[in-house]
């Protein structure tokens, strides 16, 4: 299905692009997990351990990568609204990142760990003038 997506636009199906949206949201941090000795989210929610923003590391690399692969392009420049959410979370839980890419190209990533009801979903898409392609796990 990505090798699909990638196909299809790299065939000019879907004319010029105009948007990427990278998104990668789970769940499983919604509550302070860590305190209680949950070893994955210990290290993630440790400022010492996991550096200043664990979210675009840890789950918007993933996103990044597939938008990237899909679309061709990558971010001529990135900014980020990052947010803790979690009461007592010491770093961020979420993060929106509008992108800018080559040709006037705009999109935005998104990564989150504090998404009720959304399970690990990767995707990653293209819109274009003529129509859009993606991928979504879920």
């Amino acid at each position: 299905m990505v090798r699909q997506a990638r196909q299809i636009v790299r065939e000019g199906m879907l004319g010029d692009l105009r948007i990427v949206r990278a998104e990668y949201t789970q769940d499983w941090l919604t509550h302070p997990i860590g305190a209680d000795g949950h070893k994955q989210a210990e290290w993630r929610t440790d400022p010492v351990r996991a550096d200043r923003s664990v979210r675009v590391a840890d789950v918007g690399m993933h996103a990044h990568s597939l938008a990237g692969f899909i679309s061709g392009l990558h971010p001529t420049s990135v900014a980020a609204d990052q947010t803790a959410f979690v009461p007592g979370c010491r770093l961020d839980d979420n993060a929106h990142c509008p992108l800018r890419c080559a040709g006037g190209v705009r999109g935005v990533l998104v990564a989150s760990q504090v998404s009720p009801r959304q399970p690990e979903q990767p995707v990653g898409a293209g819109p274009g003038h003529a129509g859009k392609a993606g991928m979504a796990r879920g």
